[in-house]
């Protein structure tokens, strides 16, 4: 079984993964945690923090721990590994060469 922290962390990683708790949505206060599950404080507090370090929360001072918005990635250099016989032949001295510089 594992820690209290962590259980209360994945309930709250599922709920947003799920979209229970969209991009923007408050989580429940430290005080709610500790009512909703029965747990101290701290392992409130640890719960969130577990939830910060992976960058799916983030505080802001004095309103609350808010589900934070995800930015997908997207890759613009399509072919940037592909060797050329015709100007620069590394990806970085293409990279510099297309700024207006020369890579050293």
């Amino acid at each position: 079984m594992p820690p209290a922290y962590l259980a209360i962390a994945a309930d709250l990683r599922a709920a947003i993964l799920s979209g229970e708790l969209p991009a923007g949505a408050k989580l429940p206060s430290e005080s709610g945690l500790m009512r909703q599950y029965d747990v101290s404080r701290t392992v409130a507090k640890w719960a969130i923090a577990v939830l910060k370090g992976e960058g799916i929360v983030e505080g802001r001072a004095g309103s609350g721990v808010y589900v934070r918005g995800t930015t997908r990635l997207v890759r613009h250099a399509r072919g940037r590994d592909v060797r050329s016989d015709d100007g620069p032949t590394s990806p970085f001295a293409r990279d510099a060469a297309g700024a207006g510089q020369q890579g050293t």
